[in-house]
C-alpha cells in the first residue's frame, strides 16, 4: 500500500506535488480572472465603479436612482487608505434632495468651499466639472470624529448636485 507517507507518490510512482502543480497551472487561466473580477466588484478599484453604492455604505445615505452621475473621479489611495471621491449628479430636483433627509444649509461658508476645493484638486476636477460658487446653492457636510468628510453641494438652477469626499 502506497500513501503520501510513502514518499508522497501515487500507484504510477509519479510524485502528488507534481500532479497538484499541473492541475493548479492548468486551471491558473480560469480562476485568476475570476479573483481579479471579484475583486474589482467587492472593492471598487476603478474609477468605472458607480460611487452612489459606495457613498450610501459608508454614510449611510440614500441617493436617488433618477439622478444621472455625469462625472466621477477619485484619486489614488495613499499608503494609510487616504484619498477622495468626487461626483457630480445632474436632473436633482429639490424634492429628492430633501428626501434625503440631510440638514441643507443655504449661504455661502468659505471653510467647506475651500474643503470642496481641496477634494477637486486632489482629483484632478476640470473647470467644466467645478460648481460656479457664484451661483445660489445650498450645502451639506456630513463629517466623522477622525477626519473624513462627505460635502454636498446642490445648485437648484442647474439641478446639480456636487459630491466631494475625504478620506484619512
Amino acid at each position: 500500500m502506497n500513501s503520501i507517507w510513502n514518499g508522497g507518490s501515487n500507484k504510477n510512482g509519479k510524485s502528488c506535488g507534481s500532479q497538484i502543480f499541473i492541475l493548479i497551472c492548468t486551471a491558473f487561466p480560469f480562476w485568476l480572472p475570476l479573483m481579479l473580477f471579484c475583486g474589482y466588484q467587492l472593492a471598487g478599484w476603478t474609477n468605472g465603479t458607480d460611487f452612489a453604492p459606495l457613498y450610501e455604505r459608508s454614510w449611510g445615505i440614500e441617493l436617488s436612482s433618477e439622478w444621472e452621475e455625469s462625472c466621477r473621479k477619485k484619486s489614488d489611495t495613499g499608503f494609510q487608505g487616504d484619498g477622495v471621491w468626487y461626483s457630480v449628479y445632474e436632473n436633482v430636483s429639490e424634492s429628492s434632495i430633501a428626501g434625503m433627509h440631510i440638514p441643507f444649509i443655504k449661504g455661502k461658508n468659505e471653510s467647506v468651499i475651500e474643503e470642496f476645493q481641496f477634494v477637486a484638486e486632489s482629483a484632478g476636477i476640470g473647470d467644466e466639472d467645478q460648481p460656479d460658487f457664484t451661483k445660489e446653492f445650498i450645502w451639506a457636510k456630513l463629517s466623522e470624529e477622525y477626519g473624513d468628510y462627505l460635502i454636498f453641494l446642490f445648485f437648484p438652477e442647474e439641478e446639480r448636485l456636487f459630491l466631494a469626499q475625504a478620506f484619512f
